[in-house]
């Protein structure tokens, strides 16, 4: 099914793929790429960590890369380093623990940021310059953080809020084919549109807490998120794979994209599907050698 999905957004797609920026963004279409990168990751960590090999582990991982690729092509980087971050975390978690084998990961980081930064130069269609690599790597989080200088220089700052943004989130959840202009139904940070400057729609965590929450508001939401990951990690003695998808998102979506974004990834297309996922496989699990179900019951 997710194959078929695939085959399907690459159809629609194909005008844009390794067009770099000389076509339009089109997150209408980046957008689907983006969710078969977050659920194929999001399987590919699970079969890591129980040590499912053979055809699936190798069909759902020439997926991840193939589909990475096609992102690249387009102009995205952020999912690509999502699938990167959350695999390698797993890596260090479960077999490189010694620092030495720490920095051999760390030094492959540093190059596929560097490879990353290089596709960003071949975005913009100009000739390779080591300059230009440079402020491509740095460009991201500097425009990120003009959201957060601008808001917090707007005024006074509220000590809590209704958090309209982050509970607004939930109509990301539905399908763009079921809601399509879904993107003008959602609460926006600043409606008003006078505190929160956002070049190329990078807002940085503080400001969507401060406009989520307020101040107080925000530490309570920390002290609660904190607790929430935490949680995720003790699920297994060795780290959960879905604490690493988590994991996955937060540099790379949690810092930018706000809660709109975050959310429907870390709970639309992830803690949802994971609850499915977990309900098969107990599905899987009560059937007996006969093939009938020896109970009914699905999750605990």
């Amino acid at each position: 099914l997710l194959f078929a999905a695939w085959i399907f957004f690459v159809f629609q797609a194909r005008n844009e793929l390794f067009s770099g920026y000389g076509q339009e963004y089109r997150p209408d279409l980046m957008g689907p790429l983006a969710t078969v990168n977050l659920l194929a990751t999001m399987f590919l960590l699970n079969m890591r960590q129980y040590a499912i090999r053979g055809r699936k582990f190798k069909f759902i991982s020439a997926l991840v890369v193939v589909n990475c690729a096609l992102l690249l092509s387009m102009g995205g980087r952020m999912y690509v380093m999502f699938s990167l971050t959350c695999l390698i975390v797993q890596y260090i978690n479960e077999h490189a623990r010694k620092p030495f084998l720490r920095f051999k990961v760390m030094l492959i980081v540093f190059l596929a940021v560097l490879g990353l930064a290089m596709v960003g130069v071949w975005r913009l269609g100009l000739d390779f310059d080591w300059n230009l690599v440079l402020i491509t790597a740095l460009a991201e989080p500097i425009l990120t953080s003009i959201s957060m200088g601008s808001y917090m220089s707007c005024g006074e700052i509220a000590p809590f809020l209704m958090p309209l943004n982050y509970l607004g989130s939930i109509i990301n959840f539905v399908p763009s084919v079921f809601i399509p202009n879904k993107m003008d139904m959602l609460p926006s940070l600043d409606p008003q549109g006078n505190c929160l400057d956002s070049p190329f729609g990078a807002t940085h965590i503080i400001s969507a807490l401060l406009g989520n929450f307020g101040v107080l508001g925000s530490l309570v939401f920390i002290f609660f998120f904190a607790w929430f990951l935490k949680t995720l990690l003790y699920v297994s003695r060795r780290g959960w794979w879905f604490y690493y998808y988590a994991c996955g998102l937060l540099p790379f979506i949690f810092f930018r994209d706000g809660f709109l974004i975050f959310n429907k990834a870390m709970f639309g297309s992830g803690l949802i599907v994971a609850v499915i996922l977990i309900g098969a496989s107990r599905i899987r699990w009560e059937f007996s050698a006969s093939g009938k179900i020896t109970r009914h019951h699905c999750i605990p």
